[in-house]
């Protein structure tokens, strides 16, 4: 499938991928504690790290930055391939047999 294409198609169903359902929110909420961790470890920081904890902030906040845009990376290339292979296999099941 030609690349720009499929990019047009990411991009239409992309503000719908990213919808947080109710679903989500309750496993996020069940699941994830990350904003507390993110809070208690601020906390520790400024606590024991008088002088160097808005420098330690920031280099944390970089990496978390980090983490998000190579999360995102690689869920934009998972669900274009996961895409694809959909195509392929409906491709299969509508071919004339031979």
């Amino acid at each position: 499938m030609n690349n720009d294409l499929l990019n047009v198609i990411f991009e239409a169903r992309l503000e719908d991928i990213a919808h947080t359902t109710e679903k989500d929110k309750e496993f996020l909420q069940a699941n994830c504690n990350s904003g507390d961790i993110y809070t208690n470890l601020e906390s520790l920081i400024n606590e024991k790290c008088d002088e160097e904890a808005n420098h330690i902030l920031l280099i944390l906040d970089d990496f978390i930055q980090n983490l998000n845009v190579e999360s995102g990376y690689f869920n934009e290339k998972y669900y274009k391939q996961g895409f694809i292979d959909g195509l392929n296999v409906l491709k299969l099941i509508f071919q004339k047999p031979s």
